[in-house]
């Protein structure tokens, strides 16, 4: 997958934007204000909300990893 794909389609709020990564909890995309795209994994015992990482038993994921 080429993480510019999704964030150049996507608008970044304030140059910054996160997106979930396909079947998984705990990881996420960071969009950087010119496109570029990064994998990002949360810490141990934290899953991704859709904006940040938080205590997995605060998140409700049906991937459960």
């Amino acid at each position: 997958m080429r993480f510019i794909d999704i964030c150049s389609r996507q608008l970044s709020n304030g140059g910054w934007s996160y997106y979930p990564f396909p079947g998984s909890c705990t990881q996420y995309i960071h969009c950087g204000k010119h496109g570029n795209g990064f994998l990002e994994t949360c810490a141990v015992g934290t899953f991704f909300d859709g904006a940040k990482c938080v205590r997995a038993e605060d998140v409700n994921c049906q991937f459960g990893n």
